[in-house]
């Protein structure tokens, strides 16, 4: 079976920054949709496009060898969605993933990580563009904006 997302379990974020803790749902072996594979140690896996939905979770897009692997969204229980690119059941590449909240991130991801250029948009308006490493956007590489300061930058612009 494949591990579970947590990238957050056991770290601490900043207050600004919801929690990415959702776990994919185990995969049974069925009720699956798509496209399957024989492979030489005689397993058939999921290999190529399909779908999936198990307690309240979904996900539709690429499978490599029985693990989400290529472009794909997955809706979680929680009512959040990541929708993307995987690598061996991981964030990975590019993606977006919205919050409950309402919270969202578009942006580049590494094992499940925020990570490289992206941008955050908070339930409260508030947004941070530019790098993010582990999870956490660098102060000197980007910028932080409160919706305030977007009214202003817009007086002035206009």
């Amino acid at each position: 079976m494949m591990s579970h997302l947590c990238p957050c379990a056991a770290r601490s974020r900043p207050s600004f920054l919801p929690a990415l803790c959702v776990a994919l749902s185990p995969f049974p072996a069925r009720p699956a949709e798509g496209e399957w594979q024989e492979f030489d140690d005689g397993g058939k896996k999921r290999h190529g496009f399909g779908r999936f939905r198990h307690g309240g979770e979904s996900y539709e897009g690429q499978w490599s060898e029985g693990h989400i692997h290529g472009r794909g969204c997955y809706r979680f229980a929680s009512g959040a969605v990541y929708d993307g690119e995987w690598v061996s059941d991981r964030f990975e590449g590019r993606g977006s993933y919205r919050w409950p909240s309402g919270a969202q991130y578009n942006g580049e991801w590494a094992h499940n990580k925020m990570h490289g250029l992206g941008a955050f948009l908070a339930h409260t308006g508030d947004r941070y563009q530019g790098v993010f490493h582990n999870d956490r956007f660098k102060n000197a590489q980007g910028h932080w904006i409160a919706p305030m300061q977007q009214t202003e930058q817009q007086r002035t612009i206009g």
